[in-house]
């Protein structure tokens, strides 16, 4: 099966936007700002030559328009990066990091990379040590697997990550109609022990047709509550984060937030996206990148900015940005001015997917793994959302 890309957030869909083509200089000088700033690299699954450096001049490109001056409060290189570089070229895009924006690591800040498996030599691991990663985020293919699929390297694995102190694990495991349940159960319960957080990542299109859906939440559902039985707390859809994971405090303290890329520290306010794909917030407003690498470079070549597309309007102003932050961070259905028609929630209260008489209204289990149809039901039906005046 082929490695699954880097794919746009289907409740961000929702979202207005408008093309990069109509704000020409939207964002001239959002980020000269000593507030803490989120950098996410993204490299996406097929290989390119000189993807590296592509990622560098892109840095030279934003760099006058998103220019923090604060400390980078979260670092992460995602996709597929040791597809596109040696130790050589990691180390020298972390260098050229280091000259535009503030590395310099602080208790708070995180620093962390997806890998999959094959990613997780010694050597590899030693590397993104010695480079200050505190985080690998795993990524688990599970999509087709049978009962008796061996958990063998994904054990070896953890193990060796193990070996090397103050690095925290996620994992990410995707998975789709044709995984057996009964190895997700073995898999959960082999990684659990050494994850902080563990999402399950359904296929994208696994959801159709409908008898692929219902198969997909009869998986969702048993894993969720083993996860939770363990200790784990539900964030979104079907992300679980062990008691320990900062962001239980974040939420906790009404400190989160929520975006494509994850969660996040409410505190770090601007995020530069920088690669095929990638997605950023600057002055408020939600941005992403070209999704076609050839396009991309070219952009690249011509010394044009990459991004494609800018939200219509500042994300705090839209109510669906609001009830989403809401629902993923905090799992209620609530937007402060608004009110949702009574019919809807006697609706869902009906299908299991709220909880009885709280207040304001809370996803069940079962209705959080629904969340993106809620959603899309809140943004496209009629009457179904009106402003509390």
């Amino acid at each position: 099966m082929k490695p699954k890309p880097v794919l746009r957030d289907t409740a961000f869909d929702l979202l207005g936007d408008e093309t990069a083509a109509l704000r020409p200089a939207a964002d001239s000088g959002a980020m000269a700002s000593i507030a803490p700033t989120g950098i996410n690299l993204l490299f996406p699954a097929a290989d390119s030559l000189d993807y590296s450096r592509y990622l560098s001049r892109e840095i030279s490109l934003k760099h006058e328009l998103h220019n923090p001056k604060g400390p980078i409060g979260s670092l992460w290189l995602r996709g597929f990066p040791f597809r596109h570089l040696t130790a050589d070229t990691l180390t020298e895009l972390i260098f050229r990091l280091c000259t535009r924006v503030n590395l310099e690591k602080t208790p708070e800040s995180v620093r962390g990379i997806e890998l999959t498996p094959e990613d997780c030599g010694r050597e590899q691991l030693a590397l993104i040590k010695g480079l200050g990663f505190g985080v690998v985020r795993l990524r688990l293919d599970a999509r087709i697997a049978a009962d008796d699929r061996s958990l063998d390297k994904v054990s070896a694995v953890l193990e060796r990550i193990k070996d090397f102190r103050d690095i925290s694990v996620q994992s990410e495991v995707l998975i789709s109609s044709d995984t057996a349940p009964r190895y997700l159960n073995r898999l959960i319960e082999g990684i659990k022990a050494h994850c902080e957080e563990i999402e399950l990542v359904p296929d994208n299109g696994a959801c159709e047709p409908e008898e692929d859906a219902n198969r997909m939440q009869t998986l969702l559902l048993p894993a969720a509550n083993n996860l939770m039985t363990h200790g784990f707390q539900m964030f979104g859809e079907s992300c679980f984060k062990s008691p320990e994971h900062g962001d239980v405090i974040l939420r906790h303290n009404k400190r989160l937030r929520y975006a494509p890329w994850g969660y996040y520290n409410l505190s770090v306010s601007q995020w530069l996206g920088l690669g095929v794909g990638a997605a950023g917030i600057s002055s408020g407003f939600f941005y992403r990148n070209l999704g076609q690498l050839t396009p991309y470079l070219k952009r690249i070549d011509r010394q044009q900015s990459p991004v494609a597309s800018w939200s219509c309007r500042p994300l705090d102003s839209q109510f669906l940005y609001r009830f989403l932050q809401e629902s993923f961070c905090y799992r209620h259905l609530f937007c402060e001015g608004y009110r949702l028609d009574p019919e809807f929630i006697a609706e869902l209260r009906a299908l299991g997917w709220l909880e009885d008489y709280a207040h304001p209204p809370s996803l069940t289990t079962l209705g959080a793994l629904n969340l993106q149809h809620i959603l899309r039901r809140i943004a496209t039906a009629k009457r179904v959302v009106t402003w509390d005046n």
